[in-house]
């Protein structure tokens, strides 16, 4: 038996609320252009955290090298493109909902941040953001924080490539093949994400069933082990539970701050 449809933001976890340094990889050895990646990836983690103190947000890495002017020679290297960008708090991980044009605000932008150089950012809107900055390889760099990867042009947080598989605000080079593989590049910054957070569901019974970019939609096969992945979920105790819906499930086989493995009855059934 299936249950089909299921939006994981229905299959919850009912929870009190809950409440750097740097480092990366690879190690010693690294090619020159695995140094020169890295290199990139401190300067902009850096700028990001200027932006912070200068603003209070983070904004994408493509929006680093931004003017407050509306006279560039590209619309997306001004801050105030279609009226404004996407903000976070750093502290939140999710984009405010609407735009906001920083170059008006009362802490405002004082960028450019960093500088690309112009045959080193992205033309077009694949793979990633427009205008991100490439890394020596002529690969994007990817931004993602414990919620996902960042896309600043959509404004919304996916499970695309690593998703939800980082504790910090993460720059990912996906390397010389391009790919998600061992030779991957992986800088970290910035503090954590307060509150609690449903991300995703894995397991051998749950099947993704949404497109990219989408609010996540799960089929779930009853009698099967679900492993809720998430962030701030804290100690299991008496005032929290794991649900579907109205039905509180039983049977959790372990439960952690950052995934809870609970097993869904072969009784139950529906769509939420």
């Amino acid at each position: 038996m299936a249950l089909t449809g299921l939006g994981y933001r229905r299959f919850w976890v009912v929870l009190l609320a809950a409440a750097g340094a740097l480092s990366c990889r690879p190690g010693a050895g690294q090619t020159g252009q695995e140094a020169a990646a890295l290199a990139d990836m401190r300067n902009m983690a850096q700028a990001m955290d200027i932006v912070a103190l200068d603003t209070t947000f983070y904004v994408s890495l493509e929006n680093l090298n931004d003017l407050d002017s509306i006279n560039t020679i590209k619309p997306y290297d001004s801050i105030q493109d279609q009226g404004g960008v996407w903000v976070m708090s750093p502290n939140e991980g999710f984009f405010r909902p609407n735009r906001v044009n920083l170059a008006t605000a009362f802490l405002s932008w004082k960028g450019p941040y960093v500088t690309y150089q112009s045959d080193r950012t992205q033309v077009g809107t694949t793979p990633y953001d427009e205008g991100s900055p490439l890394d020596p390889w002529g690969n994007p760099y990817y931004l993602f924080n414990p919620l996902g990867l960042i896309r600043g042009d959509q404004g919304m947080i996916t499970l695309e490539l690593y998703g939800d598989g980082f504790d910090r605000y993460v720059i990912v080079s996906l390397g010389a093949d391009g790919e998600m593989s061992v030779d991957d590049l992986v800088f970290n910054f910035g503090g954590s994400i307060s509150g609690a957070h449903l991300t995703s569901l894995r397991g051998d019974g749950v099947s993704l069933t949404s497109p990219p970019g989408a609010t996540p939609t799960y089929d779930v096969e009853a009698g099967s082990t679900v492993t809720l992945r998430g962030l701030n979920f804290g100690a299991p105790g008496p005032t929290k539970s794991v649900m579907f819906g109205g039905t509180v499930l039983t049977n959790v086989i372990s439960w952690g701050t950052r995934e809870i493995d609970v097993v869904v009855p072969e009784t139950l059934s529906g769509t939420e």
